[in-house]
């Protein structure tokens, strides 16, 4: 009996914190991070402020938990690209498509990751290293390639931040601009042609 209380709580728990993170992003697309409210928050979920609370104490307590639950499936895509079979060449045009998806469809996430510096140190710290979580993916890549004589031999590191800003720029730019589309074949091509050859000339 108590076996079943527990399991029967745990499933409540569960749906409830569905509800609340359901109801977090529509606030977050309705009102922005500043208008972010536990009272609305709550509100919108249909709970009390008080059962709200028993769940998460806090604005980060909420916020960290639209980031972890946001950002899982998309970190498994990256290491499923990681641990594939396909080349380092197609794993990192992979993952450059992978980035240009998330960004387009994850643009919220996006943007609590890139804005965390106008947010507490929790924030920060949560925000740092799924964005790290990524990068160390596309350099661990870039040092496959390397190792199997098909990059050059670059910093991944220094590299994969330089890909993930180039990459995360020109669909930023596209937004900003109100562009369509915001993922393009011919973006993709030219993103992968740059990153593989450069602007110089050969000869």
């Amino acid at each position: 009996m108590l076996k079943l209380a527990k399991e029967r709580k745990a499933e409540w728990d569960s749906m409830m914190k569905n509800a609340i993170f359901e109801a977090t992003m529509a606030v977050l697309s309705e009102h922005g991070f500043e208008g972010l409210r536990m009272d609305r928050v709550a509100k919108t979920a249909e709970v009390s402020t008080g059962t709200l609370y028993n769940y998460f104490k806090n604005k980060d307590e909420l916020l960290l938990h639209v980031l972890d639950t946001r950002f899982e499936p998309i970190y498994q895509n990256f290491l499923k690209i990681l641990n594939s079979d396909m080349s380092p060449p197609e794993k990192l045009e992979a993952s450059v498509r992978e980035l240009l998806t998330t960004i387009k469809e994850q643009l919220s996430l996006i943007i609590i990751i890139d804005s965390a510096e106008g947010h507490s140190l929790p924030i920060k710290i949560g925000a740092n290293e799924k964005r790290e979580s990524i990068h160390t993916i596309f350099a661990d890549i870039i040092n496959e390639g390397i190792e199997q004589g098909l990059f050059r031999p670059f910093d991944s590191q220094r590299t994969a931040r330089l890909i993930f800003g180039a990459v995360k720029g020109l669909t930023q730019s596209r937004i900003e601009g109100n562009v369509e589309p915001l993922i393009s074949e011919t973006d993709i091509f030219e993103c992968m042609d740059l990153f593989f050859s450069g602007l110089n000339t050969k000869g």
